[in-house]
């Protein structure tokens, strides 16, 4: 089954992205912040994670840069597809997010 992460710390904006997940009847967990994200990608491998930029205790580039950056065995699948979905609309902030490694870059 294939399994998603959401990385959102809005609650309206992650509980419509968990249904449409989960009305793919994939998988699906959320976090609302880095560090709970970067812990349970350490514990468990995603199919994808969907990732927001603006968190409370930081920015979704620095999660994307340390796990395209992550040391072998430390995260179960560092080539986890990421694709960001974020307000940012500007063209340097999703170049910016493909240069660290997005897969994709989705304007709210």
């Amino acid at each position: 089954m294939t399994r998603v992460l959401i990385v959102e710390d809005d609650p309206t904006t992650s509980a419509m992205l968990v249904g449409l997940v989960r009305r793919q009847q994939w998988e699906c967990e959320s976090c609302d912040k880095l560090e709970a994200a970067w812990k349970v990608l350490r514990e468990r491998p995603f199919d994808s994670l969907l990732l927001d930029l603006n968190l409370p205790d930081g920015e979704g580039t620095d999660l994307l840069q340390k796990i395209r950056r992550a040391a072998p065995g430390e995260l179960p699948d560092a080539k986890t597809p990421v694709l960001v979905i974020s307000a940012r609309s500007q063209l340097r902030s999703r170049l910016t997010a493909l240069d660290l490694g997005a897969d994709g870059y989705v304007i709210k």
